[in-house]
């Protein structure tokens, strides 16, 4: 089941946000981008921490607004505004994001190149310590 803020408007200012409650099959923390792992011979799944360089490679399915204990449930921004996406350092405003090597960490993709890693788009350059951008994620499920 899905839980949605309500979108700009008049009477709001908080940007649309859609999330949905998820088994961590690892720990995350805050900010982290997560992609779906199956249960080995079973129907079941959790998320996990999502990165470039697994086989296969799992796209990314949101981003996590607080940390999550592995084992516990825990809410993933699916689709919409993610005011803090853990980053890799180098993403400028209106960067396409994709999973890093480093798992659970957003960099800048190439278009042509990983168009199917795509999971959002930057819509700050990202700051800080740790490193973190907003951005809009693009709805897989």
């Amino acid at each position: 089941m899905s839980q949605q803020n309500v979108g700009q408007g008049p009477g709001n200012l908080v940007p649309d946000s859609e999330f949905k409650m998820f088994l961590a099959g690892a720990a995350i923390t805050k900010g982290q981008c997560v992609s779906l792992k199956t249960g080995d011979g079973t129907a079941s799944y959790t998320v996990v921490l999502a990165d470039s360089n697994s086989t296969p490679v799992q796209p990314a399915i949101g981003v996590a607004p607080e940390a999550i204990a592995s084992g516990a449930w825990g809410k993933i921004i699916v689709s919409g505004y993610a005011p803090q996406v853990l980053s890799g350092g180098s993403v400028a405003a209106g960067d396409y994001l994709i999973p890093d090597t480093t798992a659970g960490t957003a960099v800048s993709g190439t278009l042509g190149t990983n168009d199917g890693l795509f999971f959002g788009i930057a819509l700050s350059a990202d700051t800080g310590s740790p490193v973190f951008c907003d951005a809009i994620i693009y709805k897989r499920i």
